[in-house]
């Protein structure tokens, strides 16, 4: 609960993008919840993880692999014996994030995790490279949101927002977080 308190407290110190963005999302992916603050919000999403991993839980997953494509690192990792799943919109709408109902499936999903799953994270990084910085004008003078008058670039942020959460949630939750992203990304 401190670490929850520290980060949101941390946040808003600079310009309070994660409370602000975060807020909304699990709100429209959990109505449920729709009257908490938060970090009550964000300790009730860890609170089912530990649930699930209780005495009789249901712990489903070394992996996942969050906006897979291919899922190249999925089927690798069951050849090892692993167990996982690999969720990405190209299969189908239910698993795109940037809806309510996606992105519901994606933190459910997580609540299922072992401890130590590798959490992988396979966000789309073109609003965000190098080679598209003319277009989505993302800098430091614009914490790197770029020009929101742009479809591309709210999309970029969307998803940033979306991993950012999940990440840290990973980490809370004694996962391994990984983002993949190229040298150029910002």
């Amino acid at each position: 609960v401190l670490d929850i308190q520290r980060f949101l407290e941390y946040d808003l110190t600079t310009q309070g993008l994660a409370s602000t963005s975060w807020h909304m999302l699990i709100r429209e992916a959990f109505p449920e919840l729709a009257g908490l603050q938060l970090a009550d919000m964000l300790l009730a999403l860890l609170l089912q993880t530990y649930k699930h991993r209780g005495a009789n839980g249901i712990e489903l997953y070394d992996f996942i692999e969050y906006s897979s494509g291919l899922a190249t690192l999925s089927k690798e990792a069951l050849k090892q014996g692993l167990t996982g799943i690999a969720l990405d919109r190209l299969y189908s709408p239910e698993q795109d994030s940037s809806t309510p109902m996606g992105l519901r499936l994606w933190l459910t999903t997580f609540t299922f995790t072992k401890s130590r799953s590798l959490i992988w994270f396979g966000t789309q990084c073109s609003s965000f490279t190098a080679l598209c910085i003319s277009g989505s004008k993302r800098s430091e003078a614009n914490g790197f949101l770029g020009d929101q008058r742009r479809a591309f670039v709210c999309e970029g942020n969307c998803q940033m927002s979306i991993t950012a959460l999940l990440y840290l949630l990973s980490f809370w939750n004694g996962n391994m977080p990984v983002l993949e992203q190229p040298l150029t990304s910002t």
